[in-house]
């Protein structure tokens, strides 16, 4: 996949925005992004997973602690693409947020 067919890719999926609740009994909220679920009748799976490779192979590594479980560190490639960076959790979820709001910290090569 180039970026060109991951910028096509990202234009035809229902990005939905996460609920900006309380998890658990934190009384903390996730940081505000945008989600997109594999197997969502809107998305072409094969197309998702081909990007999930494009943010692996072209992305960088970065640590992020979630406001809601800050002794928990997971580690993540992401990859940025007009203005948004795109990360992917398994099992089938991408995640972006705009660049200037990211949260994570990059992993030095």
């Amino acid at each position: 996949m180039t970026v060109r067919d991951a910028e096509d890719f990202i234009a035809s999926v229902p990005w939905r925005a996460v609920k900006m609740v309380a998890v658990g009994d934190t009384g903390k909220m996730p940081d505000p992004h945008e989600y997109v679920i594999k197997g969502w009748r809107e998305v072409d799976a094969d197309v998702f997973d081909a990007f999930v490779r494009l943010i692996k192979a072209e992305g960088y590594r970065a640590r992020y602690r979630a406001p809601y479980r800050p002794d928990h560190v997971m580690t993540n490639h992401y990859l940025e693409i007009g203005g948004w960076c795109y990360w992917f959790i398994y099992p089938g979820m991408l995640n972006r947020e705009r660049v200037e709001h990211r949260k994570h910290e990059p992993i030095p090569d």
